[in-house]
């Protein structure tokens, strides 16, 4: 909630400070501190507004989303930098088992991390695959995991490969397994606008496990894999992903052209002014009302289509 009032407060002071700078009186603006959610406003003079033309009035309407795509950029790598002081936990670490196998019979819990192998120390995922690989299907040993501070041993009859994962010969323990230090690698290297598009895809992930980004938006049992600098270190982490996925996800929306969005005034003063020059003026109302028309068509469509296939499968 905190990201959405910052984003708002943003986008509409952008508004009114553009305003000012292209001499356009704001006749006022304020905070709504009394209706949920908060919200910000800005009210340009109407008259002053109409009687301005060109790059002076789309640099206004294009002000809000400007500032929210920067202020989101700016959140996004502020995020990224601090979790370059995380390090991963070192060792194999369970992300998840396999139902109706060899660990999720046996109880094993998921994001848990072993430690040994019919007692042999294990480092790495590799380790553990060195030993299974001496194994057959129907032999048993023993996993020595921590799970949330606790040092649990599990016996195990492991169970034969799936058909559909591999043909092996060896014993199937039936685990996945969670990478903190590839997922900070990945982190890292997002710092780019096609790497800020990959994290808004983050809070689509219904399941919760597709996406390997989630850490950085929500509370996670992988969280006690990472060994962070400071207590409320994720605390900052959410707060810095939300305000800089609503103020992206803001900007973008609104920069579509169809009116009421900001982008709709940029296009319609746009076509206003170049229809205008060619003395064709009176056209320009019918070309911006079927741009809208054909954005929400297009926006309605992405929104139902889903459903639609899905209804036509039943």
């Amino acid at each position: 909630w905190l990201a959405f009032v910052i984003t708002i407060a943003v986008h509409e002071f952008g508004h009114g400070i553009l305003s000012r700078v292209e001499n356009i009186r704001v006749r006022s603006m304020g905070a709504l501190i009394f209706v949920l959610p908060i919200g910000f406003f800005v009210e340009p003079d109407e008259e002053e507004l109409n009687q301005t033309r060109g790059m002076k009035k789309i640099r206004m309407f294009g002000a809000g989303i400007t500032n929210n795509i920067v202020i989101g950029g700016i959140c996004f790598i502020a995020m990224i930098l601090l979790m370059g002081l995380v390090t991963p936990v070192a060792g194999p670490v369970i992300g998840g088992v396999y139902q109706n196998y060899s660990a999720e019979q046996a109880g094993v819990p998921g994001y848990s991390l072993i430690h040994a192998v019919n007692g042999n120390m294990v480092n790495t995922p590799a380790d553990v695959s060195a030993i299974l690989n001496t194994t057959r299907p129907g032999d048993s040993l023993t996993l020595t995991v921590e799970h949330e501070g606790v040092i649990s041993d599990y016996q195990l009859t492991l169970s034969e490969w799936p058909e559909e994962i591999g043909n092996r010969t060896s014993g199937f323990m039936g685990v996945t397994y969670y990478d903190p230090a590839l997922i900070l690698d990945g982190v890292g290297g997002s710092i780019s606008p096609i790497g800020f598009l990959r994290f808004l895809t983050v809070p689509f992930d219904i399941a919760g496990g597709g996406n390997p980004f989630r850490i950085l938006a929500f509370d996670t049992a992988a969280q006690q894999f990472y060994v962070v600098p400071f207590a409320g270190f994720f605390g900052i982490i959410h707060f810095l992903f939300w305000c800089g996925w609503i103020n992206i996800s803001v900007g973008i929306f609104n920069a579509i052209p169809m009116v009421p969005l900001d982008g709709g005034y940029i296009l319609k003063e746009g076509v206003d002014r170049l229809f205008e020059k060619r003395g064709i003026g009176k056209y320009s109302l019918y070309v911006v009302t079927f741009i809208s028309t054909l954005m929400i068509v297009i926006l309605l469509s992405l929104i139902m289509l889903p459903y639609l296939f899905s209804i036509t499968t039943i």
